[in-house]
Order: C-alpha cells, then sequence, then structure tokens
C-alpha cells in the first residue's frame, strides 16, 4: 500500500502505511528480511520527496545496513539501497558523496547483476550529472555518452 501511494503522490499516506507495515511486518519477520529493508528503503524516499532530508537519509541508511549485513554486498538491493542515498545526497549539495554511492551502484551492476540496460543506462547519468555538479566535465561528458549509447541501442 506504501508503494501506491507513492505513485500517486502521496507521500503522507506512504509514510503512514510504511510505518503500519514496519510495526508489523517486524512482529512477523526477522528485522533483517529483504521486505523490511525495502520499506525502510521506500520510507527514506518518501521522506526524500517531503524535501524531509535527515530522515531520508536515517531510513535509506538504514536499510543500506539490513542488505550489507545480511545480503551480499552484490545483491540488487544494496545497489538500489546506494543509489536512494545517492539521491538524497545528491539533493543536499553532497555531490562527493553521491558520486561515491552511485559508483558503489555501477560497480555492482557492472560486476554482478545481470544487465538492465535502461537502469544501466540511467546509473552512467546519475553519474556524468554528479560530475558536472563538481565541474569536471570531461568525466561529465564521458558518463553521459556511455548513457546515451545504452539508451540509443
Amino acid at each position: 500500500m506504501g508503494h501506491f501511494y507513492f505513485e500517486k503522490v502521496e507521500y503522507e499516506m506512504a509514510l503512514n502505511m510504511l510505518a503500519k507495515f514496519l510495526n508489523i511486518g517486524t512482529q512477523w519477520l526477522s528485522p533483517n528480511h529483504s521486505e523490511i529493508s525495502h520499506a525502510h528503503q521506500n520510507t527514506g524516499k518518501a521522506y526524500r520527496s517531503l524535501k524531509v532530508y535527515l530522515n531520508a537519509l536515517m531510513r535509506c541508511t538504514k536499510a543500506l545496513q539490513i542488505d550489507l549485513k545480511y545480503l551480499l554486498l552484490t545483491h540488487f538491493y544494496a545497489a538500489k539501497a546506494y543509489r536512494a542515498l545517492g539521491h538524497v545526497y545528491y539533493d543536499v549539495k553532497n555531490y562527493p558523496m553521491a558520486l561515491k554511492n552511485f559508483q558503489k551502484v555501477l560497480n555492482i551492476y557492472l560486476k554482478n547483476v545481470p544487465m538492465d540496460k535502461t537502469y544501466l543506462g540511467t546509473i552512467y547519468k546519475d553519474i556524468g550529472m554528479e560530475f558536472y555538479n563538481t565541474n569536471k566535465y570531461d568525466n561529465m561528458l564521458k558518463n553521459l555518452r556511455k548513457a546515451l549509447k545504452i539508451f540509443w541501442i
């Protein structure tokens, strides 16, 4: 239900539903279950959309901690958590941390996750924009060209 409200841009309702899920879910699932991690990440994304960045950062970090502790470092959920963190850092203009997280996503995808070309192109775009924000235009162009190549093939 939280995802439904998030997609409808009803972030407060999404937060309410996600809080209910976490309250009930932690009674039935282990605290390290991937669904618990996913709920924390979605809660972080909702807070990010509401521009409550500290809460967004805490929830995305919690999701990543669960993923890194109980899943493989190379797992898809870890990549998603790093990307969510990268977007929060981007929004608060902490570009070095955003870039660091986006590069971790890219490394996971290139080495371990079956290729979803669209997602890979989006990651290159994210990295390119971080280089733009830090005035590293050659690196920006290199990454944006990789993204365009993926999207146009």
